[in-house]
């Protein structure tokens, strides 16, 4: 009588926890999937308003800040004749969101 009732209750109560962990879990899931989902949309974006070799227009400052900002890591170590080059064609890059150049030794 008493064993069987109490086992019982805990195997309910394990079944009601695990229940409720896996709801938590499948809606952790779902946010990561809808902010991975945005984070894709907004870089397609991003790709699409890169310009190359133009300044970015003066009444675009509104718009700027819609756009994820970048950052741009230059190496400077073991310099080669084709660096240089490289790196004109990096600053020549005009995007319409904010772009951080960093040159690392």
């Amino acid at each position: 009588g008493v064993f069987s009732s109490s086992f019982s209750f805990f195997l309910y109560l394990c079944m009601l926890l695990s229940f409720l962990i896996l709801c938590m879990l499948t809606l952790g899931w779902m946010q990561l999937a809808r902010c991975r989902s945005l984070t894709a949309r907004r870089i397609r974006n991003a790709r699409n308003h890169i310009i190359l070799g133009h300044n970015k227009p003066a009444d675009d400052d509104d718009a700027s800040s819609s756009f994820p900002s970048l950052a741009v890591i230059l190496p400077v170590r073991s310099l080669k004749p084709h660096s240089i080059a490289r790196w004109k064609r990096q600053l020549a890059v005009r995007y319409r969101g904010q772009i951080n150049f960093t040159f690392v030794v």
